[in-house]
């Protein structure tokens, strides 16, 4: 519920979250029970919208979001993306 009230009061302003915020709240959507995968969906849609550069961590939360949420192939996609994009040197596949 806090991070859905954050991102309304974002939205609101006209606030695109960075990637600090974008993490944070993608935290935040993974932890609660169920995952907020909607919320999480518009937090990634409203960053990526408005080309904010994210990091590793933002892009991993997501994916994790999505393989908690059972959507295997979006969290294949999204980590098909972070490998083509800036995060390509930060990851290791094993």
């Amino acid at each position: 519920a806090g991070a859905a009230r954050v991102f309304s009061r974002m939205e609101a302003a006209g606030a695109a979250p960075s990637d600090a915020d974008c993490s944070l709240l993608l935290h935040l959507c993974g932890i609660t029970t169920p995952p907020d995968v909607a919320l999480a969906a518009r937090v990634w849609e409203a960053a990526r919208a408005a080309g904010t550069p994210l990091h590793e961590p933002s892009w991993s939360g997501m994916i994790r979001l999505m393989c908690a949420h059972g959507d295997v192939a979006r969290a294949q996609a999204l980590l098909t993306d972070m490998l083509q994009g800036s995060c390509a040197d930060r990851v290791r596949l094993r």
